[in-house]
């Protein structure tokens, strides 16, 4: 069996590298995405605050550029005075992907809204910028990692920092 390794390898590689060249949404592509993140909201008066989300996105490629998309969310929190809490939400995205040489990896920057709980709205909307980074395992699928930094309209003295991690699926 060890002396098959290489050549599975080998053949493994072949069999991907057309899908790789080919990576990378086009016009009218939709794509399914999967991330969860850790957040860590500072200020407002309440102190410290962390909490993880997951998000369930559906996005549009409008061009081969420009992604538009968003879906609902669920947040888990601690901290902050207020114990363990799990809160409904949903958020809103655009996508400004560079060319790249490479079609294996895509660069992004954009924008999302974000209401991490529908109960609270006024102090749960954030606005963010974010910047990340696709790197396509396959035709279809790929590794979504981003970061972002946003506010809250309501007080401006409450950050949201976030680094995203998931998984997309272009259909």
């Amino acid at each position: 069996m060890n002396r098959l390794r290489p050549v599975i390898a080998a053949l493994a590689l072949v069999v991907c590298l057309p899908a790789l060249a080919l990576a990378q949404a086009k016009q009218g592509d939709k794509e399914f995405l999967v991330f969860a993140n850790f957040n860590s909201i500072v200020g407002g008066g309440n102190g410290a605050n962390g909490s993880g989300n997951l998000f369930f996105n559906v996005g549009k490629f409008f061009t081969a550029s420009n992604e538009i998309g968003g879906g609902p969310s669920l947040t888990i929190s601690a901290g902050g005075g207020s114990g363990f809490n799990t809160t409904v939400g949903a958020n809103g995205f655009f996508r400004h992907y560079m060319q790249q040489k490479n079609p294996r990896i895509a660069p992004y920057y954009g924008a999302e809204a974000s209401v991490l709980d529908f109960s609270n709205f006024k102090t749960s909307f954030y606005i963010a910028g974010v910047g990340g980074l696709k790197d396509y395992l396959s035709e279809k699928a790929a590794i979504d990692i981003k970061g972002s930094v946003g506010f809250n309209p309501s007080n401006a003295s409450t950050w949201l920092i976030a680094v995203t991690a998931g998984l997309t699926y272009v259909f």
